[in-house]
This record gives structure tokens, sequence and C-alpha cells, in this order.
């Protein structure tokens, strides 16, 4: 939506593309305020938004001209046993880029529960998982051409951080970190 009474190029835009699934009305509500929660971040607003609407009146009360909050949520993975929905802010406030972030849920339609991190791997896994971790920092930071003039300081800028932000897919799992956690 554009703000209302708006007209041109120039408007605060709000995008809103939530997913609906048919008899699970405690995993939609779930899902609906976690995609509302991405917009405390974006908004820098303390509570929680009940509702679209509310985030609706907030956002365009407060946005500047050309202001853009978009929040989705996709499916990323499905097969008989799990459901992976990613879940997407992006916001531009007239910078030089936008912000984004990227949330997953693995969530277990059957028993309508969301799978963790822990309950992934096997038992007592988790220091292996956080190790493959870091090694992909590393490798991230050999490949990094900011980090090649001096890699002991971007090092020190970035230092590993381990994430439970996993999604469960096919053939291993998708990692994400916010971007302000990770360049």
């Amino acid at each position: 939506r554009t703000k209302p009474g708006c007209k041109g190029a120039d408007c605060p835009v709000l995008n809103f593309k939530r997913l609906s699934f048919t008899g699970y009305e405690r995993f939609n509500a779930f899902l609906e305020q976690t995609l509302l929660s991405l917009a405390l971040v974006e908004t820098n607003r303390d509570k929680a938004f009940r509702d679209l609407p509310e985030l609706e009146l907030y956002f365009f009360k407060t946005a500047k001209p050309r202001d853009e909050l978009t929040l989705a949520s996709s499916v990323k993975y499905i097969s008989a046993e799990v459901v992976v929905v990613q879940l997407d802010s992006y916001i531009f406030t007239g910078g030089a880029q936008r912000i984004s972030t990227t949330q997953y849920l693995n969530w277990l339609p059957k028993s309508d529960r969301l799978l963790t991190l822990e309950a992934m791997l096997l038992p007592g896994k988790l220091p292996a998982f956080e190790e493959a971790l870091k090694k992909q920092h590393a490798l991230w930071l050999r490949k990094n051409p900011l980090a090649k003039d001096d890699l002991a300081a971007y090092t020190k800028l970035w230092p590993f951080e381990p994430s439970d932000n996993v999604a469960l897919l096919e053939n291993g799992l998708a990692v994400t970190y916010h971007p302000y956690r990770l360049a």
C-alpha cells in the first residue's frame, strides 16, 4: 500500500505478504505476529504491533518521502514432515542501501510445533555445528576483498558468532545472519 492521500513517486510504501495454511489457525497467527515483530527492528519501536492495521497506521504516520517497508513470508522448503518458512524484511529510508533481515521457521505441521536447531542436531553435536560455522566464517574472510588488506582488523570488526537462524533443507542447512551481525 501507498500512503493514503499521497501521489507521485516519493510516497512511502508498505508491502506485506503473508502465508496462510488452511486448518492451522494457531500457526497462521504465530506466523503473522512473527512477521510483524520484524517491523519492530525496522521501525525502532519498542512495543509489538497487534496487527497489520496498527503497523500501517504507525508506518504512514512516521514515514518520510520514499520510505519503504516490506515484510514477506514464503515457503523455502516443503516435505511431508517439515515446512520451512522464510520471513524477510526490507527497509529503505533514503540511505545508500536497503536493510534486509531473513528469519527461518522450521514447522512440523503434523504436530503443529516448531523445530529448534538443537532438535535438528544429534545430541551433543552443537559444538561440531558451531565449528562448521566457524570454518565457513574463516572461508568468508579469506574470500572477502575488504579483509585482504588487514585480515586481523577485519576479523576484529566482524568476529565469528554462532547463529541459530537455520533452515532445514533437503540436502543440509542454510544459516543466515542479521546484516549487522556479519557484514
